[in-house]
């Protein structure tokens, strides 16, 4: 391959499918992984699928009594009347309950 022939060089790491040593399908494939990782990261759950789902047993009231003192995730607003969490955010407060747990 002459390096000084800037066409060929292209058509080389095309033909090869190979750039810096990551091949196109592999890039292709990494970003699909983090897109996927990003939505199972941004997966909303209702108020009603907070106890059967995530065992959270309070009421709407005290839920958003929590919200306020800083005690549980703040919701996403929906629209102006339904609201939801991130599911990631509510599983890192259930897990910061059972290490604060294990601490005491």
């Amino acid at each position: 391959m002459n390096i000084t022939d800037p066409a060929q060089t292209v058509a080389q790491i095309v033909k090869n499918r190979n750039f810096l040593g990551f091949g196109l399908q592999g890039l292709y494939l990494n970003k699909r992984r983090n897109t996927n990782a990003r939505k199972a990261m941004m997966k909303l759950i209702t108020f009603d699928q907070l106890k059967p789902n995530k065992g959270i047993p309070y009421c709407r009231v005290h839920l958003m009594r929590k919200v306020e003192a800083g005690g549980f995730p703040k919701p996403v607003p929906l629209s102006c009347r339904r609201i939801a969490w991130l599911e990631a955010e509510v599983d890192a407060w259930i897990a910061a309950a059972v290490e604060k747990r294990a601490h005491d």
